[in-house]
Formats: C-alpha cells, structure tokens, sequence
C-alpha cells in the first residue's frame, strides 16, 4: 500500500469509489463530498495498492465533527490524555471526519495511513475517531488491534444515561507505531552496524575517508567530542556526531546570530569599569570557551526510524548541560532532512559568502516544558513590554493589544471576541504575542475578488467569520521552530478556519511567512467605458486603493500539516526583463516549495519604464510597482543594483563590475537584448578628418608642383600604374588617433531604459545653460531604428516641446540574423502590417518629422568628443531626393564608403535592433558557453553548465531540441513560468529529467504603444503565426482614425490581431481573444458583415466580460473534458448510432474547419441532458463569479 497526499485531481476519482454508500457515510460523516473534503480537511490522504488503483481514501481534522454533544467545541477540556501523561490537544492529535476503503482493504488501508501519518508528521501523538453511540462502526475501528475504545466509567445511574448519549470514541496511539530509540554513546563495535546506513544514503565518506572512518571518529571521543548512536532492541540505527569546538566568529560574520547574542554565553553583570568591559569584549571575540553551542558533525538515521530524531538531542544538551544551543550546517543545495524540523533557519548577511547554511536549535525548545496558547490577560501587557523593547512600533502593538484585551475580559468565557490577543507561554511565562482582527464580510469578500483565495480555501464553505488577519506575531526567536503548533493553537481556540498575513511597502516583515501560502493576485475583467464606472483602470484591471496594495499570505490548518519544501539554493537572477521577474514571481508563489533565497542583479533596479504623456517607451504593464507590492518583491528578493563584470562557473559566483561577489546555487541569465548601435559604429573627429584633408591637400599641390618642375625641364612625367597602390598603402600605414568610444561622445544616446531617456535630457539641460540664447527645443535630433521605440521616442519628443522639424527619423535596414524574416517583421514597429506602416508614416509627416528613409550609420563624427553628426548608407535612391540640402554625399577614394552620406545633427538616439549586451557577452565567452545568435540552451534551459540556465531574448534552443525560433518569438511572461516550473522540479522530483518534453509555448505575444499624435497602436499574435503562412479568414476595417485586422486561421481560431487609432481599447481583453475559436466571440462573422459596424467595439461589449475572466479557461477546459468524456462514450457505444453520428460529424467538422450554419445544425442534434450539463455549469460559473461580472 502506498500512501499519499490526496489533491483535487483526485476527487473525481474518489467520487466514484464512495458513490455507492453516500446514505450510509452521511450517518457517519458530515460530509462525504470528496472535494470538499480535500479543499477543507486538516490532512486527507489516498491510498493506493500495487496497481496504483485507489482503494481508499481518509480525511481529518483538529476536532471531532458530527458527534451530537458539542464536543466539536468542548473536547480539549473533557478529554482523559495518553497513556504518557500527555494532555489530547490540536497540535499533537488528529480525528478521522471520513474514512472509506475497498471492503477487501479496509485493514490494511487503515494501517497503512496510520503508520505513514505517525512516521511523517512528528508532533502527531494520536489518532481519534468519535462516533455517534447509535452507529455501528466500521470494522477496522473494531477489529484488527488498531484502534482501542476508551469510554465513561459510569458510576452512577444519572453518569450512565450521560454515557449512553456520548459518542463513542476510538483511539490509536503513536507509541505502537513509534519503536523508542535507546541513545548511547558509541562503541567501536557499532561500525559495522553503521557502516551500512550511512551508504544506503551516501558513499561519499566512504570513497572520501576510507572503509574505517567511523572506527577513527569514534575512537576520537573526548570531552569536546561526543559520538552517540541510537538503538532500536540492542541494534543500532543511527548516529550522531557532536563538537563544541566552533569558531563562532566566522559563523557571526556570515549570519544574522544577534539574537542568539552571536552562541557566545551572556555576561554577567560584574559592574567592572569601563577598561574591563572594553578587555572582556576583546576576551569574548577571541576566547572559544566562550562558545554557547555545540555543532553536529554528522548524523544519519535509518529510513525505518525517520521522525524520531529528538531522542538525539536530549541526549545532546544532557552531554554538554553548559551548552544552549545545538547547530547545524547543510550544504545550500541539500534538501532538508527530518532532524531539522526542530531546528530555526537562520538568515545569512547580505556578506555572506558561508558555503553552507546555517540551523540552530535552543535547549529550551526541545528540553524544556511544552508551548502553549491562551486568551491575554492585564497581566500579560507588562510581560509585552519586555519582548517589544527593540521594536520602534512598539507603542502602537502595545496600545492594539490593550484594547483587544479590555474586549476579552468583557466576552470571554461566553462568547468568542470579535478581534483578539493571544499569548504564547512557555513554562508559565510568556513567550511571545499574536494579535489578530476578525473577517469582516465586506473585506474578506473584497479578498477573494482581489487575490486568489478561492484557490486555498473555497469561498462557499468558508463564511467570513471564519477569517482572521494576524497584525502582529511576535515571539521569542528560540521558538521559532513551534510557530506551526502556535497557529493551530490560535486556529482551534479562536474558532478559524483560515488566516491570513498582510505585508504593505515598506513593513517590519513578521517571521512567519515560511509557515504561510502566498496568495497570487487577480486580474479582474473591466466593462466597456461606456458603462457606469466601477473604478477599473484603462488597463483593464480593477482599480486597486492604497489599502489594497499589499501582498497577502495566509494558512489553513491543512496548510499547516502539509508544509511546503523549504530550499536554501541560492538563485541568482540576472536583469529585471518579464522574462525574469516571472521567473521569480512563479517562483514566490509556487505551493511545493518555499526557495529562500532570491537575488536579482539589474544595473537601475527594478523600474517601470515611463510610457508616460512625455515617456519614451512603449506600454509594459506585466511589472508595474503595484503588481510587485502585492507580491511582496521587496520584502522576499533581494535587488542589487549592478552591471555583471564576469561569471566564475568554477567557484560558483557572479563578479561584479565594482569588484562585489554574488555567490550562486543556480543562475539565471534572463537580461534581454537593448540597442547595441554604439557598439557597433566607428568614430572618427573633425581635427583627423581636418588634417587628412589638409594632408591630402598639400600631397596634391607638391605633386602638382613637380609635374610643373618636370616639363619645365622639358620631362614628361610617366605615369606610374603602382602609384594608387602605393598611396593605398601609405593610408594604411597612417593610423589615426586613438577615438573614444560613441557612447562616451556627448550626444550619443542609446534608448535603453529611464536613465538614457535622463541623461538625454540633462545634455538637453546642459546645452541650455552654456547657450541660453539658443532654443534647445530646436535641437536637431536624429533617431535611429525600425523598434517600437524609435516610434515612441519622437512621441516622447513632441510631447515634452521639442520642434517637430527638428527631429528626423532614419530607419534601420538591417534586421536580425538569429529571427526569421516574416518573424522580423512582425516584431518590428508596425507589426508586419503594411497598412499600419502607411498610417504611421503619413501621421508623422502630418506632425512636419523629417523621413529619412532606411539605411545604416556607419560612423560617427564629433569635435573634441562632442556629436557632430553621423555617416550613413541609405538603401534607397529614391529617398535621396528628400533629403535636406545640408545633407550631403562624403567625397572618398575608398570603396567602402561609397554612397556614404553626411548628416549634421546635435543629439542622435539609438533605438536599433537589439542585441547582446558585450558584458554579458564576455561572461558568455570566458565561460565557453555555445553561442548561436543567442545562448544556446537545451530543453531544461540549462547551458553546458548545468548551474547555469538562460531564457528571455538572450537565449534559443538548440537545434537538436527540435526549436527552430528563438525564444523571443515566444510570450515572456509564459517562458519565466516555465522555466520555474522546471528548476523547481529539479529540487522535488527523483528524476525530473525523465519523459521530459521541449517547451510547447502557445500564449500570445503582444506589443502595445502610444504612437505620435496619440494613436494606440496593438498588436497581438501567436507563436505559430507567421505573415508567409495562408490565412483561413481576415476581418479588416481601415477608417480614417481607425484600423484593426483579425486573422483566423483554417480552424476559425484567432491567430493575429493588430489595431491602431486614436480610441483606447482594453488591451489585455484583446490579447484574452487570441487561441479562442470564432465561436467564443458571439456572432462576430455575422456582425463583421453589418455595415458600419466596429467590430472591436462589439468585442468590448458586455457579453465578453466573462470571456476575459481569470477562471474562463479552467472552466473551458473542464467543458471541453466534459464534451471529450461523452464523445468517448458515445463512439464506444455501438447501439447509439445517432450520437455517433453526431459525434463523427462534430468532430470532422472541427478538423475541416468553421462554418457556423453547419455546427448550429449539428449542436441542435446534441442530446439535450448533453446541453444541460453545460448550461448548468456556464450558469454556476456566472452565479460564483458575480462579484466580477456585475453586467453579466
């Protein structure tokens, strides 16, 4: 039998299984929905058997349900204990609320999920099953030797009536399941027993040290070093090795220990002068008897006796009772092993460079009494005094906790308070704080309309009441390993089901968000502008007020039990594009597992480019400030701000151009591609090109005046045919002067994000103060490149006052060589669309820009490293005749600059194709790393350094993947996602290379802009389009100040979608359209068929707002499920020959392609239970999601 944790993917399945006895386990059980049971039960599991067939399925929860009593509420209090003397509560029991099992498997299920949960879940102590007296019980609560009855000693007749209306209550105690380690120090003699263990898990110490390392560390022992093995009947099953001698130093400069006063012992006070204190903190610095802590060497336990590491570690602090502490080091890549479920993570300093990670445990935690929960008292503000002292809120915690505290002692013990206080006690004293406020209806409501709730916790099953928000959690940091147990004590005390944590920009981030599930934010679909307003954005988006910018993290006592995979890698992310940051926004948000440590290298930080009125940039909306508060970026990733200078794969660290050194586990190169033109052009300066035609000039006249010498001598000067050659390579031998770099010539500008757009206008700034007679806004400006950009920069330009005849635009002719040509054109900045290219073009003639053609700067001229103008090769004649008489033809003797041409101008701006940047380029090539046009990556993203992964506009599959587009042709957003899903499999999955699969991208592509004149322009596509491939169907409309085009395929499915004019249209909408068959859009044939009729308009209507609703595509592919299922049944039906037909019929016409005359007629002959079905689904799905649909 193989036990496992049950998830919603398995509910249809477990409903088959227990569909059969739905009467008899709703006598049983308060519920036998297994979706319901799985989305809200503390802890459900499936069973399955050597087939892998399910054969059972069980759920539980912290208190009994369905007992008749109360004892739901009650049972803490009325309960008789373990047989150890322990007291039953939530933290260390579970009740079965539903158990159901294959009747040949009933014993062995039951066995099977007891021993798994007592093995798994250490702090688990006991099993429970309440029954009502008047039901008969399952058998393996009777039979077997499981589970044992405990009941009422009735005394008296009154006492007996009482118990005969009590639930029955089953119990099964750990203890049976959990053999008691025996703990010894070791014996020479234990080796071989050892030996065996320690290989199952890993050979490296042998191959390392030898067959007899064991013997040599055992024989070591002394009072600094301890070796103890735990015993299981006289046989050995696990060891552990122990020292106190630690430099601490090296551990205090790498970690944040100042809590933990650096595992140095507190002075005490000796009220010395201030001479001594100043030689005793030199003493304390150097001196290792100092030391609080022991470290564990080694440690290993037999897979049989996993969870029952504690034993160690009392006998650990019992061998060195001077000791308070206990560490621990693992490498950063290694997954957490059971023994560390008692131990705190502790958090490395931004210097770190430690190659390992850092646990530790305090005697308390594990040897002292047990921590509890319990409503606040007046007497405990004073206590909080003392745990607040370091905190500069401490006033406003302190002042929340009185108030809460003055309503409990009102309410309690009656009723339950609305908002509360609770203290954290240890011994008697208290040990830390929680305070909470209740749900509100209206703000737990706005919740799930805002962040996706739903997804946790099922908003039907869980009324408002049953929320509440935890403000402050403060608690001593030796306890930090219980903040489990303490949740759960407030859960079940404070009558909860969910709680949630909120983190706003710029919070004291509590230390509890390792324990909790971070929420993802929602997109919310917004009506037609024409609607009555509901403060939705133009975006498409709802509104969000300040009160609604944070993030949110909450847990479930589920959650609680089922924690996620804590990893320690340290992955390193470089650049800030949509690639990375949905690398990294995936990755927060991932429900398997919890990566610490996150850093992301980007030379300006984190910003938004400014699309602004008077921005530069186009629109880029995937990462806007308040997106990254509601995923708590600052808070859970760190951002350096720097360029990268080198990748040392060897050492594992990224260099820095400042010399800092970032050291990673994995990293990721995902920076994009920017304008590389000043790279890639020469520079020459007027005084060179002043002396070599002064140079030439004077070689002239003395040639001239020796031929003039020769035939006065009555000589005819021969004609040498070597002398061109000679002259060729006297140029050659004259080398010029050393040029700077064009980015360092001022005026040389490459638009690559805010700070270029800055320093622009500060040259513009500078001009003005040097010549303030002269109208910088009359400043001739040249911009360069066939982008997006080049387009958005003159609007930029207009917008902030600059003259509209003194900006001119030259188009770059070269485009990329790794992007085939129809791919090329659609990412250029008019979409592949040669209409949207007249409109443009005739747009900025209207606004008096200067057009230039395409063509190529080859050079750039400058005086005394101030932008004189460019030399450029234009690559049509015909736009020759257009240019300005001060443009002129370069006269030169040499080839290769024929037909170049002269362009006098003040400030050029670079919006060229984009490419690698040459810092990353270097990095790529010191490292040997395959480079095709682009990093070349196979299909896990990895380079030949398997540390080292690429994706974005930087990187292209290899061509044995089978991928011949590079990854830019791809949705950004979608490619960060995947590549997360696939390191995160690398940490969780056995073998996560096996059945792997190339990355089948299929989301579409966008580009929105605000072009000159303030015309939007859109343009959306999928990866499979090109503009060589046959179009099924094109709907076009081109107005005067509108145009749009919709391409559909042979299948009637929507490919491209391309829009410019002046009305705004909700962008994320549209791209919403794009993979939707033309029967999703309601008509649209027959109403692109009405004269005058705007189609975009049409799509902007109320109908489509559940369309672009975030739960749309889920609930279209359960449809589709639904339609696959019965389509299946009908084809394996050969008596149904009607629906057969049907189906046939059905399906080859979706392999032909639409005609919607023949699919109404083929609908109507769907059997009407068929439609029903889907009907009451659609319906369902409008009714849960009302709040987000109000015109629907």
């Amino acid at each position: 039998m193989k036990v496992s944790r049950a998830t919603l993917k398995d509910a249809p399945y477990l409903d088959d299984l227990i569909a059969h006895n739905q009467a008899l386990f709703e006598g049983r059980f308060h519920s036998a929905d297994a979706t319901e049971l799985i989305g809200s039960s503390t802890v459900s599991v499936i069973v399955r058997d050597e087939k892998s067939n399910i054969v059972g399925f069980v759920a539980f929860e912290m208190a009994p349900v369905k007992t008749g009593l109360g004892l739901a509420t009650k049972w803490e209090s009325t309960n008789k204990g373990l047989a150890n003397g322990k007291k039953i509560n939530a933290k260390n029991s579970l009740w079965i609320s539903f158990f159901h099992a294959e009747k040949l498997y009933e014993q062995e299920v039951c066995h099977a999920v007891v021993e798994t949960l007592f093995k798994e879940m250490t702090s688990l102590e006991v099993i429970l099953y309440a029954l009502p007296s008047n039901t008969k019980p399952y058998a393996p609560f009777t039979e077997g030797g499981i589970f044992v009855e405990i009941g009422h000693d009735s005394k008296t007749e009154g006492e007996a009536e009482v118990a005969a209306s009590t639930p029955r209550i089953f119990l099964v105690d750990a203890t049976q399941y959990r053999p008691q380690l025996t703990i010894r120090i070791a014996r020479v003699e234990d080796h071989d027993d050892l030996v065996p263990i320690f290989d199952r898990q890993t050979q490296v110490l042998t191959k390392d040290h030898g067959e007899y390392y064991l013997t040599k560390i055992i024989n070591a022992q002394n009072v600094s070093n301890k070796v103890l093995v735990g015993e299981v009947s006289g046989n050995p099953v696990g060891l552990m090795g122990l020292t106190s001698d630690i430099d601490v130093k090296i551990l205090s400069d790498c970690f944040d220990l100042k809590a933990f006063n650096h595992l140095y012992k507190p002075r005490e006070p000796t009220g010395a002068n201030k001479k001594e204190e100043m030689k005793k903190k030199k003493e304390k610095s150097t001196n290792t008897a100092l030391t609080n802590a022991v470290c564990i060497t080694m440690f290993c336990l037999d897979k049989a006796h996993e969870g029952q590491e504690l034993p160690f570690l009392l006998e650990a602090f019992r061998l060195f009772p001077d000791i308070d502490y206990c560490i621990l080091t693992i490498p950063h890549i290694s997954p957490e092993i059971k023994l560390l479920e008692n131990f705190t993570y502790i958090q490395p300093l931004p210097s770190n460079v430690f190659s390992h990670s850092l646990y530790l445990v305090h005697r308390a935690s594990i040897h002292g009494g047990e921590i509890s929960v319990r409503w606040s008292t007046k007497d405990d503000l004073k206590a909080f005094k003392s745990l607040l002292n370091s905190l500069d809120n401490r006033t406003e915690i302190l002042e929340a906790a009185a108030t809460r505290v003055e309503a409990q002692a009102k309410q309690l013990p009656v009723n339950r308070p609305i908002n509360a206080c609770f203290t954290v006690v240890f011994n008697g004293e208290a040990a830390g704080m929680v305070v909470l406020n209740g749900g509100e209806a209206r703000d737990i409501s706005t919740l799930y309309s805002e962040y996706a709730v739903h997804e946790i916790v099922p908003q039907k099953k869980t009324p408002p009441n049953a929320h509440a928000t935890i403000l402050y959690y403060i608690c001593d940091p030796s306890f930090a390993t219980k903040k489990r147990e303490i949740l759960l004590d407030i859960l079940c005390k404070f009558g909860k089901k969910v709680l949630h944590y909120r983190v706003h920009p710029g919070d004291h981030v509590q230390d509890i968000l390792d324990v909790m599930l971070q929420i993802s934010p929602r997109k919310i679909p917004a009506p037609s502008s024409y609607l009555p307003s509901l403060d939705y954005e133009e975006n498409g988006t709802k509104q969000m007020s300040s009160r609604h910018n944070f993030a949110v993290f909450c847990t479930t006592s589920r959650l609680l039990n089922n924690p996620r995979v804590n990893l320690n890698a340290r992955i390193v992310v470089v650049g800030a594009t949509s690639t990375a940051l949905s690398f990294v926004s995936k990755i927060l948000l991932d429900t398997r597992a919890n990566l610490r440590s996150l850093t992301i290298i980007t030379a300006r930080g984190i910003e938004e480019k400014d699309c602004s009125l008077t921005g530069f940039f186009p629109v880029e909306s995937d990462f806007n400030q308040t997106r990254l508060n509601r995923l708590a970026f600052a808070a859970r990733v760190k951002v350096v701000q720097a360029r990268l200078s080198r990748v040392d794969c060897k050492r594992k660290v990224v260099i820095l151009t400042y010399g800092k050194v970032v050291p990673y586990d994995y990293l990721v190169l995902a920076p994009g591609l920017q304008d590389q033109t000043p790279e890639k052009v020469t520079v020459i300066s007027q005084q060179y090109l002043d002396d070599q035609r002064r140079k030439a000039e004077e070689r002239k006249r003395a040639e001239e005046a020796a031929n003039q010498e020769m035939k006065e001598l009555g000589y005819q000067p021969e004609e040498n045919p070597d002398d061109d050659d000679n002259q060729e390579k006297d140029e050659e031998e004259e080398v010029g002067p050393d040029e700077p770099p064009a980015e360092e010539i001022k005026g040389v500008f490459s638009v690559k994000d805010n700070g270029s757009s800055e320093s622009f206008l500060e040259f513009v700034d500078e001009n003005s103060k040097s010549a303030p007679s002269v109208d910088q806004r009359t400043l001739r400006i040249l911009i360069y490149g066939s982008t997006t950009t080049a387009v958005t920069v003159i609007r930029g330009l207009i917008n902030r006052g600059f003259k509209a005849e003194s900006i001119f635009w030259l188009r770059e002719k070269s485009r990329s060589t790794v992007v085939p040509k129809g791919i090329h054109r659609l990412n250029m900045w008019h979409g592949g669309n040669p209409r949207i290219e007249t409109h443009v073009l005739m747009k900025l003639h209207e606004l008096g820009i200067k057009l230039l053609g395409e063509g190529e700067i080859r050079t750039v001229r400058h005086d005394r490293g101030t932008l004189m103008g460019v030399h450029f090769m234009p690559s049509k004649v015909n736009w020759i005749k257009k240019f300005p008489k001060d443009v002129k033809m370069l006269e030169s003797e040499s080839p290769e600059q024929e037909n170049l041409w002269y362009f006098p101008c003040g400030a050029l701006l670079c919006c060229g194709n984009p490419d690698v940047s040459p810092n990353i380029f270097d990095a790529v090539r010191q490292n040997s790393f395959v480079y095709d046009g682009r990093l070349v990556v196979n299909r896990f993203f990895e380079t030949h350094d398997p540390h080292v992964l690429a994706a974005g506009t930087i990187a292209r599959f290899s061509r044995r993947e089978g991928k011949h587009l590079p990854i830019e042709c791809f949705n950004p957003m979608e490619v960060g996602e995947v590549l997360a899903e696939r390191i995160v499999d690398s940490f969780l999955c056995s073998d996560p290379y096996k059945n792997s699969r190339v990355p089948n991208f299929r989301r579409p592509k966008a580009r929105v802009a605000i072009y000159p004149g303030e015309i939007n322009f859109f343009h959306c596509h999928l990866p499979a389009y090109t503009l060589e491939k046959e179009k099924g169907k094109v709907m076009e409309d081109d107005r005067p100040q509108k145009y749009y085009q919709l391409v559909f395929n042979d299948s009637g499915t929507l490919e491209c979608f391309s829009y410019y004019g002046e009305d705004v249209i909700d962008v994320k909408k549209m791209a919403c359209l794009l993979g939707l068959p033309h029967t999703y859009m309601n008509g649209i044939f027959d109403q692109a068929a009405k004269q005058n009729k705007d189609v975009v308009e049409f799509l902007h209507a109320t109908w489509s707002m559940a369309l672009f609703h975030d739960q749309f595509q889920k609930e279209r592919q359960m449809i589709n499920h639904i339609m696959f299922e019965w389509a299946s049944t009908v084809l394996n039906d050969k008596e149904n020959k009607q629906d057969r037909e049907t189906v046939k019929e059905l399906v080859g016409l979706l392999k032909k392609g639409q005609n919607e005359d023949q699919l109404e007629h083929i609908v109507d002959k769907i059997p009407v239970h068929q439609k029903k079905i889907i009907q009451r689904r659609l319906v369902t799905f409008l009714r849960d999601n009302k709040d987000h649909l109000p015109y629907v």
